[in-house]
Parts: structure tokens; C-alpha cells; sequence
């Protein structure tokens, strides 16, 4: 007891992931390694206030929204849902609806289908990103594995989500 008594929470809370960190470099278990390695930098940072606010959709300028998914009950249940959050909606179906869309008028945000019917998703994020730089893409897909949540993020987007997927998330 007198030992714990010597740290703060802050301390405390450190030395219990540096102990983690310690265990999982012995069992080589690298990826754990990496993905635990910034909770303490993060923990730091709450507790020194210096994580910024959560940006709000008022905060920004442009509300335009692509959704672009082939399965038309969730493509329009999201639309609905993100129209009444705010945004401007804008549906595709396929990949070279996506595309004429991104083209014509790129969109501030958008929530792009990894596998569609007519192709790859990532071409889309990827034509997106080119056109917007500073545009906010989320991937879902029915098929969630670490690989393809790496190649989104490297397309561009800035989320990975595994359906079945809800307005709110």
C-alpha cells in the first residue's frame, strides 16, 4: 500500500501499461504492442486537457454527403437519418455513380461501401481524397478484416466500420 501511495493516478495508471507493454514484448505479440504502446502518451494528454473538442457539423461549412452503398433499404435509411442530423445528401448506387458524383461536385463527407456491385470502393475514397483534400470518409463493409481497414485508411478515409452499421455510428 505505501508503494501506491508514492504515485498519482496519472503515474499509476503509466506504470500499469509500461507493465503491459513489458508482458506482451515478452510473448512477442507485436500488433497488441503497437496498439497499447500510445495509451499512456493518450492518457497523458486527457489529463492535461490538450485532446481538442469533438468538431460539430455547424462547425463546417460544407454538409454535402455522399452515401454509397448497392443495398438500397441502408443507403436510404441513412439518408434519411443524416438529413435530419444536417447534411446535404447526395445517394449512388455504384462505383461509376460514386464516381460521376465525386467528379462533378467532390463532397465534404461521405460513407463509402467497400464492396460494390460494379467494383472496389477505394477507387472512389481514393478519387475523393484527390478532389477534396480536406474531405471526411468513412468505409463500411460486411467483411472486416485488419488489411482492408489499413487500405482504406491509406486511401483516405479516415474511419473503418463493419456493418451492420447505425445512423449514430
Amino acid at each position: 500500500q505505501r508503494f501506491f501511495k508514492k504515485f498519482n493516478k496519472k503515474n499509476l495508471i503509466y506504470f500499469a501499461f509500461k507493465v503491459f507493454l513489458t508482458l506482451c514484448k515478452e510473448k512477442k505479440d507485436i500488433f497488441v504492442v503497437e496498439i497499447w504502446s500510445t495509451a499512456p502518451i493518450w492518457i497523458y494528454m486527457r489529463a492535461q486537457k490538450n485532446v481538442p473538442e469533438q468538431l460539430k457539423l455547424a462547425d463546417f461549412a460544407d454538409k454535402s454527403l455522399l452515401i454509397l452503398d448497392d443495398d438500397d433499404p441502408l443507403r436510404g435509411r441513412l439518408a434519411r437519418a443524416m438529413e435530419k442530423k444536417g447534411f446535404q445528401v447526395k445517394e449512388a448506387k455504384s462505383v461509376a455513380e460514386g464516381l460521376k458524383i465525386v467528379n462533378s461536385t467532390p463532397t465534404a463527407f461521405a460513407v463509402i461501401d467497400l464492396r460494390l456491385e460494379d467494383g472496389n470502393g477505394l477507387d472512389v475514397v481514393k478519387e475523393l481524397s484527390n478532389n477534396k483534400k480536406d474531405c471526411r470518409i468513412v468505409m463500411l463493409t460486411g467483411y472486416g478484416n485488419l488489411p482492408t481497414a489499413v487500405a482504406a485508411v491509406k486511401a483516405g478515409a479516415i474511419d473503418y466500420i463493419a456493418k451492420p452499421v447505425d445512423a449514430d455510428d
